[in-house]
């Protein structure tokens, strides 16, 4: 399979979970092997979530069995086709992205956190597709004359 690098942006903690809860889940039932790499350990934050959100269909024990602790990077590094979550702000998703050998990933999905004021558009163009509630969408790049056609075709 390609490598996927997919994005994915959140604004607090259960609005992280809230998007990424399902597509690990739909993952573990699909059998693929799932690593987490994040900034800060987010187990008591996971426990929360599983206990007040009751409307998700997912299977809780095999989601609170990964590792949702902070943890070194090197013991996911020697494991081969994987889809790596990494979650943090810009600079831990920068230097993490940096040390992975995108040859040995299956997917590897950068979850950014925006406490400031990022700039969004450049972070999107280093992805063609996007994970949000709704599931990985692609990213549509739009040059400057296709944005003028789609602008123009809607005013007809």
């Amino acid at each position: 399979m390609k490598n996927k690098k997919i994005c994915s942006f959140f604004v607090s903690e259960f609005h992280l979970l809230t998007t990424i809860l399902p597509y690990i889940n739909e993952k573990i039932l699909e059998n693929k092997k799932i690593e987490l790499v994040l900034q800060k350990d987010m187990t008591i934050k996971v426990k929360e979530y599983l206990n007040k959100v009751k409307s998700l269909n997912i299977k809780s024990e095999s989601i609170l069995k990964l590792d949702w602790g902070k943890k070194k990077i090197d013991k996911i590094l020697k494991k081969d086709n994987q889809i790596i979550l990494v979650i943090g702000d810009k600079e831990f998703i920068d230097e993490i992205d940096s040390i992975i050998n995108l040859d040995k990933v299956e997917e590897i999905i950068d979850c950014y956190r925006l406490d400031k004021n990022e700039e969004l558009d450049k972070i999107l163009d280093k992805y063609e597709k996007i994970l949000s509630t709704e599931g990985i969408k692609s990213l549509i790049k739009n040059s400057q004359n296709t944005q003028e056609r789609k602008t123009i075709q809607t005013q007809i």
